[in-house]
C-alpha cells in the first residue's frame, strides 16, 4: 500500500517584532526567537508589528498587528479594574 500525502498547506507562521536594537529584529513566534537584520523586513517595521514570511520575503499583518494591540488594551484595563 502507498501512502498519501495531503497537499494540505499550513498556514506561514506569525512572528511577532518583540524589539528592535542595533539594525536587528528580534521576532518570537510560539517560543521560538530569532533575530533578523531590519534591512530584510518590510520599511517602518515596528515592535509590536507582526510578521509573516512567504518564500524570502517578509510581509506585515496590519490587520493581526491591531488586533494584538486591541486584545492587550483590553486585558490592561480589565487588571485596572481590579485593583
Amino acid at each position: 500500500m502507498v501512502a498519501k500525502f495531503s497537499s494540505h498547506k499550513r498556514p506561514a507562521p506569525k512572528w511577532v517584532v518583540d524589539r528592535i536594537e542595533e539594525g536587528w529584529a528580534v521576532l518570537d513566534s510560539a517560543g521560538e526567537t530569532i533575530n533578523i537584520p531590519i534591512k530584510n523586513l518590510p520599511p517602518n517595521t515596528k515592535s509590536g508589528d507582526t510578521l509573516v514570511k512567504h518564500g524570502i520575503n517578509w510581509y506585515r499583518d496590519d490587520a493581526e498587528t491591531e488586533k494584538r494591540a486591541k486584545e492587550i488594551k483590553e486585558r490592561f484595563e480589565r487588571i485596572k479594574k481590579r485593583s
